[in-house]
């Protein structure tokens, strides 16, 4: 198991007898050396330039300063939403998260993206309830902060009731999540 090939970590082999590998411990103590609860993973870079919108960047700059948990970016393929949520995210002095949820389908997938992209290390427990208080009790930590669920139309019926819950909170980061629909 390697968190970055430029600098390998691997399994140490033993011969013997009676030996049994626990892959699941090894993977948390892989991620838990990879990143730090709350270390910023790199923000996803959109080449070309980027005109206008400076009306939107303002209006969700307005909505975060006046403290609200939930900004949601709705409109078509291709319309800029997730550019725009990249381009907020650039612009802030607080550490930027970003979750990309193209390839999740459910709430169980929503929460693992959720706790990788933002560096808290939730390891799914098989049961999303818990997990979901896990994140957001992770997440209070992350008071001020930006967190984009970009894609969310793919889970929205599935999670709905998962990014309500990390709203619900006294403390946590602010949610932009774009979506479709």
């Amino acid at each position: 198991l390697e968190i970055d090939a430029s600098a390998p970590d691997h399994l140490v082999a033993v011969h013997g007898v009676r030996f049994r590998l626990d892959v699941e411990d090894a993977a948390r103590q892989v991620v838990a050396r990879a990143r730090k609860p709350g270390d910023s993973p790199p923000i996803p870079t959109i080449p070309g330039a980027f005109i206008g919108r400076s009306e939107e960047l303002e209006t969700i700059r307005t909505h975060v300063a006046a403290g609200a948990r939930l900004i949601t970016l709705v409109g078509p393929g291709g319309a800029g939403k997730t550019r725009i949520a990249l381009r907020f995210l650039n612009s802030l002095s607080v550490p930027p998260y970003f979750c990309d949820l193209a390839d999740a389908r459910d709430a169980a997938d929503v929460c693992s993206v959720a706790s990788a992209g933002t560096g808290v290390g939730v390891v799914a427990s098989g049961d999303v309830d818990v997990d979901v208080v896990a994140i957001a009790d992770a997440w209070s930590a992350m008071e001020g902060s930006v967190v984009v669920l970009d894609n969310f139309e793919q889970v929205s019926d599935a999670a709905a009731k998962t990014v309500s819950e990390w709203t619900s909170t006294k403390h946590g980061p602010h949610l932009i999540v774009t979506s479709r629909a």
